[in-house]
C-alpha cells in the first residue's frame, strides 16, 4: 500500500475554520430558579432569576421577550432591563421575588385612632401575680381619673391616593373609617398636630356611651356593693342606692351615700359620709370620713370623722371618734368609747346593766399620733447632737493650741452643733403650736338630755370623773376648778350648739 502524505490546511482552511466557530451559539444559562409574573395587584412585575450579572445580554433579552407574554404595555428594551438589573443585582448573588417593574402602588387610607392613655375598660378581676388567686372583688376595669388627666388622643384619618397597574387601569381605595368623638361633660377637647386630645376636667369617673366620652363626678352604683359590683375606688363621690354588704370596700375622695346599711366593710370617704340605714360593725369594720358622718344607728364599730357625727337612734359598743361634735339628741350612747373635740350630747348616757360608757369631750383624738411623730424627730436630732457635744468639749479641754487643720474640723462641728440645736427648737415650736392650737379648739363639755346610768366615765381633756348611781334626770358635765362636775341641766348652763366643724387645725 502507498503512504498516504499529510499536507498542512492553508491559511484559508484556518480561517474558515475561525469563522465557523464564531456563529456556533453558546449554550444558554441553566433556566432553574427562573420565573417572570405579576404580582397579585398588577402594580408590580416579579422576577426571580440566578445570578443575572453572570449572563447579562441573555438574561436581558429573555425577560423582555417574557414581557411580551405577558402583554404589558411599552415593554422596554433588553438595554433598559439589563439596566434594571444591575441596579438590583449583585455579583454573585440571585434574584429572589425582585420587583423589576412597576406601576404606580396606592396609597391606602388611614382609619381613624383611638389611642387611650391607659387600660380604663378592662374586663374580668385582678389576679394576684404570686399566688395565680382571683380577687373576684377588685375588677381589672380602672375608671378613676383625676383632673387634667388624659383620656384619650384621637389621629386624623387620612384618604388615600389611588394607584395605577402595569396595564393603565386604575386601583381605587377605600374611604377611609372616620369616628367622630363626642365631648360630654366633665371633658375637654383639645386640638394637637394631626390628632384630638381628650383630657379630664375633674376628678370622677370616666365613660364612654356611644361615642360621648364624659366624666361623671358621681358613681352611681344602682343596687348594693357587694360582689357583682366588685370594690368601688373612686376620686370623686359615690352613691349607693342598696347596703354596703361584708367583706366590700369603698374608697372614695368626695362624699359617700349610701341608701341602705354598711354591714362589716371598708368605707373611707374624704368628704361626708350619709348612710340612711346604719352601720352593723364587726371585727374587720372601720368608717373612716374626712367630713361629717350621719346614721340611724352606730353598732360595735369603729368610726372616725373629721367633723361632726350625728346620729338619730343609737351608738351601741363602739369606737367612735370626731374631730367636730358627736351628737345624738334623742338617742343613746351605750358602751364603747366615743370621743370628740367639740364636745358630745345625747339624750341618754350608758344602759341598764352597767354598761362600761367613756365619754371624753376637748380631746383631739390624731393629736398624740401627730405629738410622737415630733417627739421622734427631736429624739433623732438629739442623738446626732450628743457625739458634737462630746468631741467639742473633749477638744476645748485639751491644754495645747490646735493646729489650723484641727481648728478648721472644730469650727465646723460647732457650726453642725448650732444648726441641730436650731432644727431641735422648730420641732418643739411647731409641737407646742399643735398642741396650743388644738386646746384652743376644744369644746369641754357633755350635755345628756334625759338620763345617765351608773357605769359611765365622763372626762373633760384629762378631767375624769365616773357616775356610780344612775341619774334619771338631764345633766350636764363642765369643768368647775379644773374638775369635771356631773351638773343638773338648766336653761342657764345649757352650752350653746357647737360651731359648725372645722377639722383643719
Amino acid at each position: 500500500m502507498a503512504e498516504e502524505t499529510l499536507t498542512p490546511p492553508s491559511a484559508a482552511d484556518l480561517l474558515d475554520d475561525i469563522l465557523d466557530a464564531d456563529d456556533t451559539p453558546p449554550p444558554p444559562p441553566d433556566a432553574k430558579g427562573y420565573s417572570l409574573r405579576l404580582s397579585g395587584d398588577k402594580v408590580t412585575v416579579l422576577v426571580d432569576c440566578p445570578d443575572p450579572l453572570a449572563a447579562l445580554g441573555h438574561w436581558s433579552q429573555r425577560i423582555c421577550d417574557d414581557l411580551e407574554k405577558l402583554e404589558i404595555p411599552n415593554v422596554p428594551s433588553p438595554e433598559i432591563v439589563a439596566d434594571l438589573l444591575r441596579d438590583r443585582a449583585r455579583p454573585g448573588k440571585n434574584l429572589a421575588s425582585v420587583g423589576l417593574i412597576t406601576g404606580r402602588p396606592p396609597k391606602h387610607s388611614i382609619d381613624t385612632r383611638l389611642v387611650w392613655a391607659r387600660e380604663f375598660f378592662g374586663e374580668g378581676w385582678q389576679v394576684d401575680e404570686q399566688t395565680g388567686r382571683v380577687n373576684y372583688r377588685e375588677k381589672v376595669e380602672n375608671c378613676a381619673v383625676h383632673r387634667n388627666e388624659l383620656l384619650l388622643r384621637v389621629h386624623d384619618a387620612r384618604d388615600g391616593v389611588p394607584g395605577v397597574d402595569l396595564f393603565g387601569e386604575k386601583i381605587p381605595v377605600e374611604a377611609p373609617e372616620k369616628t367622630r368623638i363626642r365631648c360630654g361633660k366633665g371633658v375637654t377637647e383639645v386640638q394637637e398636630k394631626g390628632a384630638l386630645a381628650y383630657f379630664a376636667d375633674l376628678d370622677g369617673r370616666v365613660r364612654f356611651t356611644d361615642g360621648t366620652l364624659s366624666v361623671d363626678e358621681v358613681y352611681q352604683v344602682a343596687g348594693h356593693v357587694g360582689l357583682a359590683s366588685g370594690n368601688i375606688h373612686h376620686p370623686g363621690s359615690v352613691t349607693v342606692t342598696g347596703d354596703v354588704l361584708a367583706g366590700s370596700v369603698i374608697d372614695a375622695e368626695g362624699d359617700v351615700v349610701i341608701g341602705g346599711v354598711i354591714e362589716e366593710a371598708l368605707v373611707t370617704c374624704g368628704g361626708n359620709l350619709t348612710v340612711g340605714g346604719g352601720i352593723l360593725g364587726g371585727d374587720r369594720q372601720i368608717i373612716r370620713a374626712g367630713g361629717n358622718i350621719e346614721a340611724k344607728f352606730i353598732n360595735e364599730s369603729d368610726v372616725a370623722a373629721g367633723g361632726d357625727i350625728v346620729v338619730a337612734k343609737q351608738i351601741s359598743h363602739s369606737r367612735v371618734r370626731s374631730l367636730g361634735s358627736v351628737r345624738v339628741p334623742k338617742g343613746r350612747i351605750a358602751g364603747g368609747t366615743t370621743i370628740a373635740l367639740l364636745g358630745i350630747r345625747m339624750g341618754t348616757a350608758g344602759s341598764p346593766g352597767n354598761a362600761d360608757t367613756h365619754l371624753t369631750a376637748g380631746i383631739d383624738y390624731t393629736l398624740q399620733a401627730q405629738i410622737d411623730l415630733y417627739e421622734e424627730k427631736i429624739k433623732r436630732l438629739e442623738m446626732s447632737l450628743t457625739p458634737i457635744e462630746n468631741a467639742l468639749r473633749n477638744a476645748g479641754s485639751e491644754e495645747r493650741d490646735l493646729s489650723e487643720g484641727i481648728q478648721q474640723v472644730v469650727e465646723c462641728m460647732a457650726l453642725k452643733r448650732l444648726r441641730l440645736k436650731e432644727a431641735i427648737a422648730l420641732q418643739k415650736s411647731r409641737m407646742n403650736k399643735l398642741q396650743e392650737a388644738s386646746g384652743r379648739k376644744a369644746i369641754y363639755h357633755v350635755v345628756i338630755f334625759d338620763e345617765v346610768w351608773s357605769g359611765t366615765t365622763i372626762c373633760l381633756g384629762q378631767a375624769c370623773t365616773r357616775v356610780k348611781k344612775s341619774i334619771p334626770k338631764p345633766r350636764v358635765v363642765l369643768l368647775r376648778e379644773e374638775r369635771a362636775r356631773v351638773l343638773p341641766l338648766t336653761d342657764e348652763n345649757l352650752p350653746p350648739e357647737p360651731p359648725a366643724s372645722d377639722h383643719s387645725i
